[in-house]
C-alpha cells in the first residue's frame, strides 16, 4: 500500500505528540532505537509514519488503541 511521500508540511507537534505522551510506548520505544542509530531528523519521520499506520489500523478495525 502507497499513499506518497512523507512532506515536511506537518505540524510538529503532531509528529512529537505520541512520543512525548508514552516515551515507553510503542512509537517511543521505535523512536528511540532508530534515533541511536540515523539520528534524531529521521527517526521522528519515520516515529510518525508509524503513528499513522496505528491510527489508520484502529479506525479502520474500529478497535481501541493498545500502547
Amino acid at each position: 500500500m502507497y499513499h506518497g511521500l512523507i512532506t515536511k508540511k506537518v505540524d510538529t507537534q503532531i509528529k512529537w505528540a505520541n512520543i512525548r505522551k508514552e516515551p515507553n510506548g510503542t512509537v517511543g520505544n521505535f523512536y528511540s532505537k532508530l534515533k541511536k542509530k540515523k539520528g534524531s531528523s529521521k527517526a521522528i519521520v519515520a516515529a510518525s509514519a508509524k503513528m499513522l499506520r496505528i491510527i489508520y489500523w484502529v479506525l479502520k478495525e474500529h478497535r481501541p488503541y493498545q500502547s
